[in-house]
């Protein structure tokens, strides 16, 4: 399903249990559980429009202004040259770590007070530093954009995307680069209802065909989702559909078996 239509909360929170419960319902002859929506995604639409306005998004661009200002593009190192033209041909190799690995990663966490996400976000950006040499390490994630409550129960597009800036020291230990990370990332978060658009916007970022705008490398570690434990049973799996959005993009998912997911990579520079 096109990202127009629906976002990874939507699917996973959402539609799966909703499917659930209809189909229970209906294999039964029984009418809908499933109660009348507050509100739809077109009244959600209406809202944000009239919200955000010039003035609530001001004090927020003036963050966006400051931390993005004489930004580096991350060169990636490449098996082949950067095409000019756009390229969107990719691959997905899996990721997968063991349950000790995830259960490390989660006590490492708590050690330092800060969420599974700071710590998978924090290495990405060394290996990233490690592999370009450069110390201004911009990484891109995606925030699930639902503020408010009557949004928790639509299906629809509310991701938007947030910049994540990070200067990595090479004499830093990885103690001291967490609590860099878990700040930017916070305040980014603080920071979160400047659409992506509009901050390329307002930056005035140079437009390229053949690079995303400010990062080009992400990282997302989805929550935790449970899946109905009763029947009809079910499985869910991902497919390569020989797409990448990003030069490389980094998913995992939080699951009882531990952390795994995917990483997408341009076929024409990898």
């Amino acid at each position: 399903v096109h990202h127009i239509v629906i976002d990874g909360l939507s699917y996973f929170q959402v539609f799966i249990p909703e499917l659930h419960a209809l189909y229970n319902a209906f294999r039964s002859d029984k009418p809908s559980p499933l109660s009348e929506l507050p509100m739809q995604y077109a009244d959600f639409t209406d809202w944000q429009r009239h919200w955000l306005s010039d003035e609530r998004l001001a004090p927020q661009l003036t963050y966006w202004k400051a931390q993005l200002s004489n930004y580096t593009d991350m060169d990636l190192p490449s098996d082949f040259p950067r095409s000019p033209q756009p390229v969107k041909y990719g691959a997905r190799q899996q990721v997968v770590l063991s349950a000790a690995q995830s259960t490390a990663l989660k006590e490492l966490s708590r050690r330092y007070g800060v969420t599974v996400f700071t710590v998978v976000l924090a290495a990405w950006k060394i290996l990233l530093y490690r592999y370009t040499g450069q110390s201004d390490v911009i990484v891109g994630t995606a925030v699930a954009g639902r503020r408010r409550p009557e949004l928790s129960s639509l299906i629809g597009f509310f991701v938007n995307s947030l910049v994540l800036r990070t200067q990595v020291d090479g004499d830093m230990t990885f103690g001291q680069l967490l609590p860099r990370v878990r700040d930017v990332l916070d305040a980014a978060r603080q920071h979160q209802d400047v659409p992506f658009e509009r901050l390329i916007s307002e930056l005035n970022v140079p437009r390229a065909l053949n690079r995303n705008p400010l990062f080009c490398t992400t990282c997302i570690v989805m929550p935790p989702t449970a899946t109905p434990n009763t029947a009809p049973h079910f499985t869910v799996s991902r497919f390569d559909i020989g797409v990448a959005k990003l030069d490389l993009y980094l998913e995992l998912h939080q699951r009882s078996s531990g952390l795994s997911g995917h990483l997408e990579y341009r076929t024409d520079l990898f």
